[in-house]
């Protein structure tokens, strides 16, 4: 049985249960907001139950506002939306959506919703907006599908694998999605969760604009290039596919001048690896930064090593990096000169670490050990490593193209893919990797003594 905050078990079943806040239980009249959440408590994975359980979140969210605020100006059309649906279900109409039935009869209809009696259309609360939006509906069950901006993003996150047809989240995905989520929030938030038309186009500029601005703020324009990116995408795959015609242009950024990258002195080094390797306390942090140093890697290439790219046992030992890379020059072999057998005892247990913590975390734990095992005072992140291995291969006299196919740069073009899929026996004794390994060791002489 899968245990996460605000999930309860009720006849082998789940539900999401959350307390009605203090001030507001007296206008609900309970104590508790309980929904089932429709999932079995047997065959049910944790990734299946999260993301019932981040919809129930939403669904509660939007039921306390409705206790806070009756203004109906206050909510989005997409928010009404909602509640209507919800409306029409409570009260099992949901099938005469689908059916059309009665839909045209005006006394069937208020039978069916004897709630539209009472209702001000002059002055209506949110309430009353609810109930007419779902008398609508019976009528044209269009009204619960006008298509919004919000429409967009959930046909991005389908079409791109975000989200499945039961509307779940797969493993691999699960990581990116916040990332998507927040970016495309904090733009609705700007411009508003609008009905989709042609003319919509002029406040989407005006939303890009005001989102730029805002982020320029806190973030480099790199960092806003990369979320504009994600804006982008979803508007221009929904404008495609409805044949919108929207002429979106992005917004223009200001120039900026990468900051000097930070490298490790060859001290620093020797201090860190020498740290590293006789680390008792945190050794997958220092297991992780031994690989990232001397292979030019990032933690995410760590986390997608297989057993059978690993071969450490071996007269040079080394590891193949050719799993989802950024590039495919970044497929390559990484000769292991440092630590071997300190690397060999904990590499397992650090790619399992990577698997099951998130990138932010990883990336801070990783600069906290190397914080700890250097006496330098600026800020370390766990890339200084990979500057810090250009640095060697240029400081030590060292073979750059070598160095280049090591570190998967762009100027190498890469080790081939027919290499990659040797077996080990090939591997090892090819001229390609002991030219590799004789390579690394010379990026890292000032470290062969340790």
């Amino acid at each position: 049985m899968v245990k996460l905050k605000h999930i309860t078990v009720k006849r082998k079943g789940y539900y999401f249960t959350r307390a009605i806040p203090n001030h507001l239980k007296a206008i609900a009249g309970k104590q508790f907001f309980v929904i089932p959440l429709h999932l079995p408590v047997i065959g049910t994975s944790e990734t299946e139950l999260q993301q019932h359980r981040l919809n129930a979140i939403s669904k509660y969210e939007l039921y306390i506002k409705t206790l806070e605020q009756s203004d109906p100006s206050y909510y989005t059309e997409e928010e009404i939306v909602r509640l209507a649906t919800e409306y029409v279900k409570t009260r099992g109409l949901d099938d005469l959506l689908q059916t059309h039935k009665h839909q045209k009869d005006p006394e069937v209809l208020s039978d069916l919703i004897p709630d539209i009696d009472y209702v001000d259309i002059d002055n209506p609360t949110i309430d009353d907006r609810v109930i007419i939006t779902a008398y609508k509906a019976l009528q044209d069950s269009d009204v619960l599908t006008r298509r919004t901006l919000q429409t967009l993003y959930d046909d991005y996150l389908y079409k791109n694998g975000y989200v499945d047809s039961d509307g779940n989240t797969p493993p691999e995905k699960a990581r990116d999605l916040p990332r998507v989520r927040q970016r495309w929030s904090m733009f609705l938030s700007i411009i508003g969760n609008q009905q989709l038309s042609p003319g919509l186009v002029d406040s989407i500029h005006r939303a890009l604009d005001t989102y730029s601005e805002k982020r320029l703020n806190k973030v480099a324009p790199s960092s806003v290039e990369r979320e504009l990116n994600t804006i982008m995408s979803i508007l221009n795959n929904g404008n495609r596919r409805y044949r919108l015609n929207w002429n979106i242009v992005r917004t223009e950024l200001p120039k900026h001048r990468p900051k000097e990258k930070v490298v490790l002195t060859q001290e620093d080094q020797r201090e860190l690896v020498s740290n590293c390797l006789s680390d008792t306390d945190t050794p997958i942090h220092s297991c992780c930064i031994l690989l990232l140093l001397q292979g030019g890697m990032m933690a995410s290439e760590v986390k997608r090593l297989t057993p059978d790219k690993i071969n450490l046992h071996s007269e040079i030992p080394y590891i193949i990096v050719d799993s989802e890379t950024k590039t495919d020059n970044r497929k390559r072999i990484v000769p292991i000169i440092l630590g071997v057998d300190f690397i060999t005892q904990h590499i397992q247990e650090t790619i399992q670490w990577l698997c099951n913590t998130t990138d932010s975390n990883h990336s801070r734990m990783i600069a906290k050990v190397m914080k700890i095992h250097t006496t330098r005072d600026d800020k370390l992140t766990a890339h200084c490593l990979r500057h810090s291995f250009r640095n060697n291969a240029i400081a030590n006299g060292a073979d750059l193209g070598k160095a280049s196919l090591i570190a998967g740069w762009s100027s190498a073009g890469g080790v081939s893919n027919q290499m990659l899929r040797y077996g080990s026996q090939g591997l090892e004794n090819s001229d390609v990797v002991i030219g590799l390994y004789e390579t690394s060791k010379q990026i890292h002489r000032h470290l062969a003594l340790l």
